[in-house]
Order: C-alpha cells, then structure tokens, then sequence
C-alpha cells in the first residue's frame, strides 16, 4: 500500500514537472516571437523615419562630404609613442606628471608648434603574466571605469607616453621631444628621493642575498665532503647494532632560488629613475587619413543630425508633452 502511494507521488511530481517545462518554453517562445515582432517594427519605423526625412539626411551628407574635405586639407599628424619603466614610484603619479606638462616650456617654439598632443595612458595586463597587452586609451571603457575590475588589469610600473606632431620624418625633433620628457621627469625632486631609497633597498637585498647564498654554498660543501667514521655498525653486548650513514643534504634548489631572486632585483635595477624599453620611432603613415577623417565626420555630423531630425519630427509630440506637464503643475 505504501508502494503504491509513493508511486503516483512520484508521478504526480513528474506530472507537474514536465507542465512547469512546458509552460517556461511556451513562455520562451512567445517572447523570442514578441521581441522578432518588436524588432520588426522597429526597423519598420526607422525606415519610415528616414524616408520621411530624406531631404534633412541629405542635407547632412552634404555636410558630412564637405566637413571630410574640410579636414583632409589639414596638414597630417603622426602617432609615435615611447614605452617608460619606473620601479622607484607608481605608474600613476608619473602618468599624471606626464599629463601635466606644458611642452611650450620645455620645448623651443619651432618644435612646440610641431606636437598636437601628448599624454600618457596605463598598459594593461588581461592575463597576469607580467607582460603588456594593451595600451589603456581615453576613448575606451577601461579609461571611464575605475572600478577594480580595470584597475587590477594596469601594470603598476610601465606605462606608455603617446605623442602626435605634425612632421614625422625629422628624427631630430624625436630626440628633442624625448630629451625633454625625460628631463621633465627627472627633475622632480619626489622622484629623486625615491630612486635613492629604491636604490639603497636593492642593493642591500642583493647583499643581504649574496650573504645568504654563501652560506648555503659553504654549509653544502661542508656536509658533503665531510668524513663520518661510524657508517655502518658495531657490536654491544653480544647484538649487533645496525648504524646506517648519515644523508647528505644537497642546496641546489635553495640556491637556485636564491640567485633567481638576486637577478630579478638587478634586472630591475638601474641607475636613473626611468628605464626607456620602447624608444620614439619614426612613424609610417599619418593618423588622420581620408578614411578615417570620412567615418568620424559621418558619425558625428548623423548623430547630431538624427537629434535634429527627431526633435523636429515629432515636435508636435514634443509641444503636447509640454503642455500636459504644465497642466499637471497648474
């Protein structure tokens, strides 16, 4: 009798199951078909939009053909960038150092006239190995979002100075503008103090790991030239007494440790603050193409453009919304 109960229990549930399963797909269905006929309609509207307003949106093209033709009459612009390490201080301060700098200071006018921008921008690390994957830009969501989970991605020591000037073949003007960014961070007198303290605790690791390394080194010789005199057994009270010969302890590991932690410190040792690891090279080709300078004009000149059209549109919409709140407020 007990079997039994439990039986039709268990099929009731499966029962219930399996309408629950039925009902959650229906519902699934039903919203993939109401979010196809939303979309539908959706594209439908747009299309009417614009073709309602086809003579604004030509207007904007005119625009847009004339603001490209506008800009390809600019003279061109290069990007070169130099790769900066700086174990004495973050990544941070020398990156806002960078982007406070007045070049028309540091630079003569007839190369100042010569950069359009300089800023400096973090290097992010997507995996943790330790080397850089990217270069973190103004325009990217990891630059508006300093939430942790971007920040953990920026290396704390290396970071990427970006520099646009106008005339790319003169290698002259590259040495001149990297000499003053240099100088410029050089001269920072909190940086100094840091390097001298970084310096002072780096060679007093390396000594303090050179001790340690001469000591393991003597302290296995030792053990394993070392002569024992009892290494097998002796006889006491008529029993044999079975005394085997004492393991000596090798320190290949410790000391191969030891001097991997002493190279990794020289490694990142040196005398300036800052070690260049990618110099200013002579770009290519020029950052504001005819391609480029056409899709930023088409996308900017729409953006607004559809604003415009939309207001007006539907400013009659618009003028019915407005006097319905001031009705409500009166």
């Amino acid at each position: 009798m007990a079997e039994d109960i439990n039986n039709e229990n268990n099929q009731e549930r499966e029962i219930d199951l399996i309408d629950l399963m039925g009902r959650f797909f229906n519902w699934l269905g039903n919203a993939f078909v109401k979010l196809a006929i939303l979309c539908k309609n959706a594209v439908l509207w747009v299309i009417k939009f614009v073709i309602r307003n086809w003579l604004l949106y030509a207007c904007a093209c005119i625009l847009v053909v004339g603001m490209t033709f506008y800009k390809n009459t600019q003279p061109p612009y290069y990007d070169c960038s130099m790769r900066l390490e700086c174990m004495c201080v973050n990544a941070s301060y020398a990156i806002n150092r960078v982007n406070s700098w007045n070049y028309k200071i540091g630079l003569s006018d007839d190369i100042s006239k010569q950069i359009r921008h300089v800023d400096a921008s973090y290097l992010l690390d997507y995996n943790g190995d330790g080397n850089a994957d990217a270069a973190e830009e103004y325009s990217t969501q990891a630059r508006k979002d300093t939430t942790s989970r971007y920040t953990r991605m920026r290396m704390a020591h290396t970071f990427d100075i970006n520099i646009e000037i106008y005339i790319a073949k003169d290698s002259t003007i590259l040495d001149s503008i990297r000499n003053a960014i240099m100088a410029y961070l050089y001269n920072d007198n909190w940086i100094q103090e840091q390097n001298i303290l970084w310096q002072r605790e780096s060679k007093n690791r390396i000594s303090r790991l050179d001790k340690e390394i001469e000591i393991l080194d003597s302290l296995q010789k030792k053990e394993y030239f070392t002569k024992e005199d009892k290494k097998f057994g002796a006889e006491r009270d008529g029993s044999f007494l079975m005394i085997s010969e004492k393991d000596k302890r090798l320190y290949h590991s410790d000391l191969i440790n030891l001097t991997n932690s002493k190279l990794s410190i020289e490694h990142k040792l040196y005398d300036e603050p800052f070690k260049i690891i990618k110099d200013i090279s002579i770009p290519v080709s020029p950052i504001n193409t005819v391609a480029r300078n056409a899709k930023h004009s088409f996308l900017y000149i729409m953006f607004f453009a559809t604003i415009v059209i939309f207001i007006f549109d539907r400013r009659k919409w618009i003028k019915s919304l407005i006097q319905e709140s001031k009705e409500t407020k009166e």
